[in-house]
């Protein structure tokens, strides 16, 4: 038995070693990657950074000198660390739009992301880079090692990172959908992709999670020389998704947490309700209503870069 125990370790000590090693080195490849994706070129001045909701909504056609870096499914703890590197990486950055909604606000970092979640692959780089504010690890972090870092990174090895993109990196997505005119109400809301719950969602635990990671977000930011806006984008039927109880709470601490990191917040959640035309779903814009968004809000977030 103890012979056996001994060659078995000889096995695998190895190869716990060669596993380690690979992670390590493919980890550094993934997070140099995505430093060079997340550091802008001298015709930008703005980023914007959040989950899908940013992804679709600021085209940079219409904010030439803005950097969308939005990616779909993108968990708080990740914009927000993602926001740290494009301020490390762009010290002469002259304003950082970070996108905060009510689910994310809502989301809580007591509990492991779920295996069977939609987030990013990639997310696991920035869980290995750091744990700030990061959930506790749980089941399918290693799949997200494996296809987030591992695999990627290998592949990049092999066959060279100059034209390489970082899996987390994000950027602006033209979204063709439309929502057809006879499921534009209330009534058709949750036939609609996107659709609001069936029963409102309470008032998680306070203090949520997602408002720890702004505030020490906010907190890390206000080191630097950049100037931070935060933004609420637009969405559909918010009554429906949320109670009164829990939008009350979530506008209220937006606007002090804005207030006591000396930031101003445009709430725009409520804006654009009566636009079919501009909804690829009930949650998101299309490509039409992202021109016209960016077209509007351009000259609010202009006035940041001089």
């Amino acid at each position: 038995m103890k012979k056996f125990i001994v060659k078995l370790c000889l096995i695998l000590c190895p190869a716990a070693v060669a596993i380690c090693a690979l992670t390590y080195v493919t980890y550094e490849s993934e997070l140099q990657i995505l430093k060079r994706d997340l550091t802008c070129p001298t015709n930008i001045v703005a980023a914007v950074v959040g989950d899908s909701r940013v992804e679709v909504y600021f085209d940079p056609a219409e904010i030439p000198w803005m950097k969308n870096f939005g990616i779909s499914a993108a968990p708080f703890s990740l914009t927000a660390q993602k926001a740290r590197l494009v301020a490390q990486l762009n010290p002469s950055l002259k304003l950082l739009v970070v996108d905060v909604w009510p689910a994310k606000f809502f989301q809580g970092i007591s509990r492991p992301i779920e295996a069977a979640s939609a987030v990013p692959y990639g997310t696991a780089l920035i869980e290995m880079m750091t744990r700030k504010d990061m959930p506790p690890l749980g089941d399918g972090v290693e799949i997200r090692i494996a296809q987030g870092v591992i695999r990627p990174g290998l592949r990049n090895i092999l066959h060279g990172t100059e034209n390489a993109h970082g899996q987390i990196t994000g950027g602006f997505f033209k979204n063709k959908k439309s929502i057809p005119e006879e499921l534009f109400n209330e009534t058709c809301a949750r036939k609609v992709g996107f659709a609001p719950p069936e029963k409102p969602v309470d008032l998680p635990e306070t203090p949520t999670g997602g408002e720890i990671i702004l505030d020490h977000l906010l907190a890390d930011l206000s080191k630097t020389d950049i100037k931070i806006v935060l933004t609420t984008t637009p969405l559909l039927w918010e009554k429906l998704r949320w109670t009164p109880a829990a939008l009350e709470y979530f506008e209220r601490r937006m606007t002090e947490i804005a207030a006591r990191h000396k930031v101003p917040w445009y709430n725009w959640m409520r804006d654009y309700q009566n636009v079919r035309e501009y909804w690829a779903d009930g949650l998101h814009f299309n490509d039409i209503g992202a021109i016209v968004f960016s077209r509007d809000k351009r000259a609010v977030l202009e006035r940041y870069i001089y």
